[in-house]
């Protein structure tokens, strides 16, 4: 029988069992300690240690989102509540700021931040997450500099679609268009313009674009 938790250690457990449920992957400990305002992360890793301790999750050491719950998460109906009522009201999407060289793997990269969006607006499947736009590039499609434009990590997109790329280590926002030689993104002004391959370390898709916020505060587009 599992030991009890505390109300602190029941509030991060019910984090854990959202961030599985409304994104399909565990926190990281990064995360875990800002959600809670922990002064480092090594508060999350202790609260982590005595779940584990207590019998509701396995985690493996030196991995980022290596946290598995014990109990079978439909069981948990309470917490699957609270998580359809934040869904209908708000979701925490994490902003993504910069992607390590080489990575292409959004659900391993460490967020800036966090932006509530209206989960109604976001598609059921796949990891939504955030960028802030650097320049004017899109402006012609009404993205302005300054915009979070909410995506989805996904793989297989369509010409013309809106999409998520890292240049080098930069999320920038661009245009997917299909060509026989090969893949191309552009911006509105043509820049960059530049023919990837599966095989370039340079330049990923990383997800398909389904939403935007604006704040009129500070957000202008280039002269």
């Amino acid at each position: 029988m599992r030991k009890p938790l505390t109300p602190r250690q029941q509030e991060i457990y019910d984090f854990l069992v959202e961030e599985i449920l409304t994104r399909g992957i565990p926190p990281t400990i990064r995360e875990i300690a800002d959600r809670f305002d922990m002064s480092s992360s090594n508060g999350a890793r202790e609260a982590l240690n005595v779940l584990v301790h207590k019998g509701y999750i396995n985690r493996r050491d030196r991995l980022s989102r290596s946290i598995e719950l014990i109990q079978p998460i439909e069981s948990s109906s309470a917490t699957a509540d609270r998580v359809h009522e934040q869904q209908l009201s708000g979701q925490r999407v994490p902003i993504i700021a910069h992607v390590p060289s080489g990575s292409t793997d959004i659900a391993a990269v460490e967020s800036s931040g966090h932006i509530i969006v209206d989960g109604s607006l976001i598609p059921p499947q796949g990891m939504p997450f955030a960028t802030v736009v650097p320049n004017s590039s899109m402006h012609s499609s009404d993205i302005l500099r300054g915009d979070t434009v909410i995506a989805v990590a996904q793989s297989v997109f369509e010409d013309k679609d809106l999409v998520v790329a890292v240049v080098d280590t930069m999320p920038i926002v661009c245009r997917y268009n299909e060509s026989p030689n090969g893949v191309v993104l552009t911006t509105d002004q043509g820049i960059p313009a530049a023919l990837i391959s599966g095989e370039s370390s340079r330049m990923a898709v990383v997800g398909k674009v389904c939403g935007l916020v604006r704040s009129f505060v500070g957000n202008q587009p280039e002269s």
